[in-house]
């Protein structure tokens, strides 16, 4: 698959680096100030990226890549970009009235 990359791959990873990669400087500097409207990006980017791999990179792979590739390891490589989303949306998911930041105990 690496030497003969389908069309819409290629789009599809243009868009990984522009859009995707676009958004990693902005969650890094919302979660380092600790900024509350980092949520939105933050679960844009969970989506996207679930969307992405779930809908058509393993679905290509286990449907026309599978006498090519070593099933195994193509799955044990790309977990965390199935994982990794889904803690990211898990952790900023808004629950209530609870801050996305704890507060640090008063002394």
């Amino acid at each position: 698959m690496f030497l003969d990359t389908p069309p819409f791959m290629r789009v599809m990873c243009l868009l990984d680096m522009v859009v995707l990669g676009s958004f990693y400087p902005v969650l890094f500097y919302g979660f380092m100030r600790q900024r509350e409207w980092v949520r939105a990006p933050s679960l844009i980017l969970a989506g996207l990226s679930l969307y992405q791999s779930t809908f058509f990179y393993f679905p290509y792979e286990f449907l026309f890549e599978y006498e090519r590739a070593n099933m195994w390891f193509v799955v044990i490589v790309n977990i965390p970009y199935t994982v990794l989303p889904l803690v990211l949306a898990w952790r900023v998911w808004p629950r209530g009235k609870l801050p996305l930041w704890p507060q640090a105990a008063s002394e």
